[in-house]
């Protein structure tokens, strides 16, 4: 499966930020599957500015191909902390999913910043590792053993529990030239699991994106 994302959005010296984003999957029906609309403000919290927090409200949108499919968490309030120096960093994400269900999730990520290559008075290549991990909610459904009188009956219980869910190691290749960037990546994803009685491969992905910063004065 590939995928086409779009983001736009509007950035303001004051911190605050405002804009969308989709997806299109090539393998799903319908292909444009849901918008992103987000507000949030960025602040650094000290003088060298390398400490810095985010808080965020976005909105999901679901394009569904019937009445019966409905996005039961729209709404997302986040917050995160971004630490980092010249070439080193880290954050922690957080993530609070309501609507007719609510649910959280926590991010922490440790990436880097290298600079491969320096052209012209601003390009240079850089390159950005990072590996993150994502935890999360999981519904575990339990099967309880046959009944003796009846063979063929059994229960059931959903159980909810909250655990490491995925790991992700992605490096990409970043290009910036004037107000363009380009950046090639691939992503490895570990899943995990607190259900014993499943298991999920070990996927991967490659991306590449292009970028556009528009100055508005």
């Amino acid at each position: 499966m590939y995928s086409i994302n779009g983001n736009l959005y509007m950035f303001h010296s004051s911190g605050l930020y405002f804009g969308a984003s989709g997806s299109w999957y090539s393998d799903l029906d319908p292909g444009y599957n849901f918008t992103v609309v987000t507000a949030g403000i960025r602040k650094p919290l000290n003088q060298k500015k390398n400490l810095s927090f985010r808080a965020s409200y976005s909105r999901y949108l679901l394009n569904s191909a019937d009445s019966v499919t409905e996005n039961v968490s729209k709404n997302n309030l986040g917050a995160g902390l971004l630490i980092r120096n010249n070439w080193i960093g880290g954050y922690l994400s957080f993530n609070a999913l309501f609507g007719k269900e609510f649910r959280m999730n926590l991010s922490p990520a440790i990436f880097s910043n290298i600079t491969l290559a320096r052209f012209g008075k601003y390009g240079k290549i850089m390159l950005s590792p990072e590996i993150s991990l994502f935890i999360g909610a999981e519904t575990i459904v339990n099967e309880s053993g046959n009944s003796i009188i009846d063979p063929l009956s059994s229960s059931y219980t959903i159980t909810e529990k909250y655990g490491l869910l995925n790991t992700q190691a992605y490096l990409p290749v970043c290009v910036y030239a004037g107000n363009f960037s380009f950046e090639f990546g691939c992503s490895v994803n570990i899943p995990m699991t607190q259900d014993n009685t499943i298991r999920y491969p070990v996927n991967s992905f490659f991306s590449f994106s292009v970028g556009y910063l528009l100055p508005l004065k």
